[in-house]
């Protein structure tokens, strides 16, 4: 299943991912893209997973799946859950702070699954489960965002709330573009 990066918008530019050497890991995605966005000074990277037709193995709620990826070195220095406002509501994420050899990343995390944006795994876990057992579809994301910080993270914060206000239009249209929102 292609992914296509989403189209960037509202001054953000796609940037050479090779430099990044941060990658998360999400078991048996039917695919995934990784893109990296530059607006001035701020610079964000983007992950996309999706899922379709889940089994063991290839599951989008899984312990197997990490923001931290399967890198040596890389290490999660501390989680905690926000609710960050955007365009026509609010995203519940999970924040985590990132340590990957000399950068330090904070990243944000969430599941979509039909049209909602979840960061709960249990509750995502439950509603892949009722349309699994209601005949639906189980197509379904997971959506990664990671901006570099040096001393503290409240600047890295507010350039993942600007990107995800700015580019979560483009980021919904390149997710039903690959069929994310045909079936729910």
């Amino acid at each position: 299943m292609a992914v296509a990066a989403p189209a960037a918008v509202s001054g953000w530019s796609p940037e050479d991912e090779a430099a990044l050497q941060w990658r998360p890991h999400y078991e048996g995605a039917a695919g995934s893209v990784l893109a990296v966005y530059r607006n001035g000074e701020r610079t964000v990277a983007l992950y996309l997973a999706r899922y379709r037709n889940q089994r063991q193995g290839a599951e989008l709620v899984s312990s197997q799946n990490a923001i931290a990826g399967r890198q040596p070195g890389v290490s999660v220095l501390g989680s905690s859950r926000q609710r960050v406002a955007v365009g026509v509501g609010d995203v519940d994420v999970r924040q985590s702070r990132v340590r990957f050899a000399d950068e330090r990343l904070l990243v944000w995390d969430w599941y979509r699954i039909g049209e909602r944006h979840l960061g709960s795994p249990y509750v995502a876990k439950a509603l892949l489960a009722r349309d699994k057992l209601l005949g639906r579809g189980d197509e379904s994301a997971a959506i990664v965002l990671a901006a570099p910080y040096d001393a503290s993270p409240e600047a890295a914060a507010e350039t993942l709330r600007v990107f995800l206000r700015d580019m979560l239009p483009s980021i919904e249209n390149s997710l039903a573009v690959s069929g994310q929102g045909t079936v729910r």
